[in-house]
């Protein structure tokens, strides 16, 4: 055999061996679509205010608007192919995002998990995800203690299994708000930092988890810097027990995904194990995660020019789509 054909041979050999090896890139989101309420009074929450009859004059029409423009978002994602796996905060109910995804471009691909959570407003977290590539193996809700008379939402995990066989461990959270100040109440964040620490902490869920969510705390905050320990990404080493914040570039170039009083916070995560940044059969896509800050989601002129274009201003109806941007992380999966 000659040198030539010895070259063949091994390159013949490398392409059979990198074509074995099928590679899918997974698009994962988050968004809080900022009070996805239908239009019906609930006498168990208190969600009186998204009512035909209430101040904001929450009609079918308006509602129907909302869930327009929040479709014609999702179906543009991944270069118009949709996300793969999407988490959302602020949702009433699964009917919410059955009425959402009857809007998205091929949104029958999708299968939504949802659950009612204790939250005094209604308002839930919920998941959905190509099911022609996941297939649902359980859910768990995580109950996260505040106060005796003031209920929260959830903590939702989701155990997906991919085509190719992998497990991926999805954990849906809206932490409690800053309401009544930052340093009055990170206690309710630290708690639900404690919980799903806790909880994380079980030996059947250590590999390929992925935390999305709302945290209305930013990765530097105690709660998911110390607590948590969710740590920078691109650090050169990282402690056994640490996870790793893709949010964290971002907030490091002062972007974000939520203003406040002017400035941006990065308050809309997506936090993952270890494993997922290093050799792994589903690997985080070094530098793409990133917030979907596209003009028209964004007022184009007046005192809130730059600020996202909400569907109301307090009572003030502006037909915009929400307070948040949301933000996206792409992954490798690769078959075994």
């Amino acid at each position: 055999m000659n040198s030539k054909t010895k070259v063949v041979l091994i390159l013949l050999f490398s392409f059979s061996l990198s074509f074995s090896q099928i590679k899918d890139t997974i698009f994962v989101a988050n968004w809080n679509v900022e009070n996805l309420f239908d239009t019906i009074d609930d006498p168990k929450t208190k969600d009186e205010e998204f009512t035909p009859n209430s101040e904001k004059n929450w009609t079918e029409e308006r509602l129907n608007h909302k869930v327009l423009n929040l479709s014609k978002v999702i179906s543009e994602m991944n270069s118009g192919k949709g996300p793969d796996i999407i988490s959302f905060e602020e949702v009433e109910h699964k009917s919410m995002l059955e009425l959402l995804f009857s809007k998205v471009k091929n949104g029958s691909k999708y299968e939504i998990s949802y659950t009612e959570s204790q939250d005094f407003r209604g308002i839930d977290v919920g998941l959905a995800f190509r099911k022609d590539k996941f297939k649902l193996l359980a859910t768990d809700t995580i109950v996260v203690p505040i106060e005796k008379n003031r209920r929260t939402r959830f903590i939702f995990y989701n155990k997906l299994q991919a085509n190719n066989g992998e497990i991926i461990n999805i954990f849906v959270n809206h932490w409690p708000s800053r309401s009544g100040g930052e340093e009055k109440s990170d206690w309710k964040r630290i708690s639900a930092a404690n919980v799903l620490k806790g909880y994380l902490s079980r030996k059947e869920i250590k590999d390929n988890v992925i935390i999305l969510g709302d945290f209305n705390d930013e990765p530097n905050n105690t709660s998911i810097a110390c607590v948590l320990s969710a740590k920078k990404y691109g650090l050169p080493s990282y402690g056994k027990n640490d996870l790793v914040n893709l949010s964290s570039v971002k907030e490091d170039n002062n972007e974000g995904s939520y203003l406040y009083q002017g400035v941006w916070g990065m308050i809309d995560q997506i936090i993952v194990s270890q494993d997922v940044v290093k050799n792994s059969n589903f690997k985080y896509l070094d530098g793409s995660y990133s917030i979907n800050k596209l003009d028209y989601l964004l007022e184009q002129e007046g005192k809130y020019k730059g600020s996202p274009f909400r569907t109301y201003a307090g009572k003030k109806y502006l037909g915009g789509f929400t307070d948040h941007l949301a933000v996206y992380a792409k992954f490798v999966l690769t078959s075994k």
